[in-house]
Formats: C-alpha cells, structure tokens, sequence
C-alpha cells in the first residue's frame, strides 16, 4: 500500500520511511510534482479535518488507510473561514489545501467530527462553508463519508435533522423517531 500526500516533501523524490510526530510510516511519499506524472488513475480522497489535534487525527486517519489494499491520494484539507487554535497556522497552510484548491481533483471526500457536539450548528462559525462543501460534494464527487459531528452537520444541512442533546453517550443503530 502506498499513501500519498499531495504537498511539498524535503528530500528526494521518494522516501520509504516517514516520520511524523516521531512515528515512523514505512510508506511511499511522494513531491506533487513526480506524483502529476503517475498517479492519475489514482483515486483521490480529500480529509476535511476539523479535529482540534489535527497531527494526532491526521496520523490516525493514515494508519487506517496503510491498511488498505489500493494505491490512493489523500489530501488534507482545512477551512478557509476559521482559524484553529489548536494548530499551528503555518503547519496548515504548508500541509493541508483548502477546499477551493483541490476540489476539482476529488474522487471522494471525509469529513471527520469536531468536539462541538453541544453547539448549535447555527453558531459554529464556519457553518456557511462547510455546508458549501457538502452541497458541492454531493453534486460533483462519487462519494462522501462524514464522521460523528461531521454526520450531525450533513444531516442537519441536507434533511433538516437537528441533534438532540443527551446526558450521556449513546452507542448503536437506532430506528428513526418523530
């Protein structure tokens, strides 16, 4: 399995091990430019993370797919409306691509949760674009997956489905209720 990432790397063209974080990825990683020569049968997978940790959830998310048995390109993406206060802002802009950038690139998109589960969708701040992903993802893109928060989020925008706040967390899959 071979991940790429769509940014600039130090280095040479390609370098078998990665280190992230200090964990070591035994992976081919390769520059943008040696990457437009090869990989265009490649499907092409963009992560919209809003994690607060987003090192830890990016390292995450690419363990799960070195698992994988397909040949993919993932690009990071970060939202053009909000600043995070969590990360670095020039680690975002050097690793990760707004939405705007690579969309016409996309196979796919994921767009992972975000710790703010007991905010009501109208007062998170970038609302208005990341329902612009999803309208723009859901006309043009074969596929879209939204994770914990990022479902609420795509639920509420598409089908006008509003969260109800519980007491405690609850786990399964739950018949629909009116």
């Amino acid at each position: 399995m071979t991940v790429y990432l769509c940014k600039k790397i130090n280095g040479a063209k390609f370098i078998d091990n990665c280190i992230i974080e200090n964990k070591i990825y035994n992976k081919k990683l390769y520059r943008k430019s040696s990457l437009d020569k090869m990989s265009s049968h490649y499907k092409t997978i963009g992560i919209l993370n809003l994690m607060p940790n987003k090192v830890e959830t990016k390292i995450h998310l690419l363990e799960l797919f070195s698992k994988m048995n397909e040949d993919i390109n993932i690009k990071f993406i970060r939202l053009k409306t909000h600043i995070c206060k969590n990360c670095n802002r020039l680690y975002l802009m050097k690793n990760y691509y707004t939405f705007d950038e690579i969309k016409d690139d996309l196979d796919g998109l994921i767009v992972t949760g975000a710790p703010i589960e007991k905010i009501d969708f109208k007062q998170v701040k970038y609302i208005y674009e990341l329902n612009d992903i999803f309208d723009y993802s859901i006309k043009n893109l074969k596929s879209m997956l939204s994770i914990c928060w990022g479902a609420q989020a795509c639920l509420n925008h598409i089908y006008g489905i509003n969260k109800d706040i519980l007491d405690k967390k609850i786990f399964g899959v739950y018949k629909g209720y009116k």
